[in-house]
């Protein structure tokens, strides 16, 4: 079942200068393999949890399946969000970094995935700042090459 939430969600994210970019929507679906996901505002529509969703505001999905706090959930949204200011920045996400830890072990994936991508580097860096979280100093440990 799609849950598509209101605008309040995002309200503490906007700063000053961000209250002239659109909201986009907010949604849940737990079918999601990771935490959360950016589709960037275009005339097609993604699909949430068997419902296809307009993407003319772009859109926010996350998974509860993977979100195990209220300091997750909110670091995911943060972190999303940020995407949704990169791509009214003006950055290229088309060329966004796929999360694939096959093959390798998740400290290397969550190496790789976040000093590899500088779009990723930056949402993880404003996710921090913006809802701390506990995951955060164990990413960061990987990232600092300190989780050996």
């Amino acid at each position: 079942m799609l849950v598509e939430l209101a605008s309040l969600e995002l309200n503490w994210l906007r700063r000053r200068h961000d209250k002239s970019i659109p909201l986009p929507r907010v949604a849940i679906d737990d079918s999601l393999l990771y935490t959360g996901l950016y589709c960037w505002p275009c005339a097609e529509e993604h699909p949430v949890d068997g419902e296809l969703v307009p993407l003319d505001r772009g859109l926010i999905v996350l998974s509860t399946a993977w979100i195990h706090s209220d300091a997750e959930a909110g670091a995911a949204l943060a972190h999303e969000w940020r995407h949704h200011q990169q791509f009214h920045a003006g950055w290229r996400l088309g060329e966004m970094a796929a999360w694939n830890p096959d093959g390798e072990g998740y400290e290397t994936a969550i190496y790789r995935y976040f000093t590899e991508n500088p779009k990723e580097t930056d949402a993880l860096l404003f996710e921090m700042a913006a809802s701390p979280a506990p995951h955060h100093e164990y990413y960061m440990d990987i990232i600092r090459g300190e989780w050996t």
